[in-house]
């Protein structure tokens, strides 16, 4: 008996190694509460080319989402930074990946598909050289050390005082159209009242 029981605690005591080092291996949550800061986003930046593989990326489209939680409750809030850039297998095609500045997670590589026109007068785009004017390098847009600042300029420049937050910072270059980097501010008073400011390479606000 005292050997069934000896061996039962083993076991026992084998499982909760094995459970607590399954919880190690869960990616821990932390909370945010607005965009997170340049800085945060540097490092984000920079894990998210770690897991790509890649140095220099031709990007497509980038961005930096904060949504906050439908049920009020911080620790629900959910940010992320998004990223459509060359396959660096194949130049005619573009993936992407979104990086949960919430909890550290990665979905990505998935395929993303151009095109233009509708219906029976959609055309796809499947060649490099048919998107190539679209893209940019990490020098495109301001460095994360100017993103605070950015920051504040926008919500002082919106007006609706400390009932805001940074909603998405996103960059895609538009034909014919200089508002290619761009910072929306929400406004927590209205489930649609929202500003638009656009900000130049260097990270100053253009004025539109």
């Amino acid at each position: 008996m005292k050997k069934l029981i000896l061996s039962l605690g083993i076991v026992l005591f084998a499982i909760s190694i094995l459970l607590s080092g399954c919880d190690n291996l869960t990616p821990k949550k932390k909370t945010v509460t607005n965009m997170p800061a340049g800085a945060e986003l540097q490092e984000a930046y920079d894990a998210l080319l770690k897991k790509i593989g890649i140095t220099d990326p031709e990007i497509y489209e980038f961005s930096c989402l904060f949504n906050p939680s439908l049920t009020g409750k911080p620790e629900n809030n959910h940010a992320s930074m998004s990223m459509t850039l060359v396959n660096p297998s194949d130049k005619n095609k573009l993936i992407d990946y979104v990086y949960s500045l919430t909890d550290g997670t990665v979905i990505g590589p998935r395929e993303v598909t151009l095109s233009v026109g509708r219906g029976s007068n959609e055309v796809f785009i499947e060649k490099y050289e048919e998107f190539q004017d679209n893209l940019f390098k990490r020098d495109y847009f301001p460095p994360f050390s100017k993103f605070d600042e950015m920051y504040k300029n926008a919500e002082e420049k919106a007006g609706y005082g400390e009932e805001c937050y940074i909603r998405r910072f996103g960059v895609k270059i538009k034909r014919d159209s200089k508002e290619e980097i761009s910072l929306e501010i929400k406004s927590t008073k209205s489930r649609t009242a929202y500003k638009m400011y656009y900000f130049d390479k260097n990270g100053n606000m253009t004025g539109k």
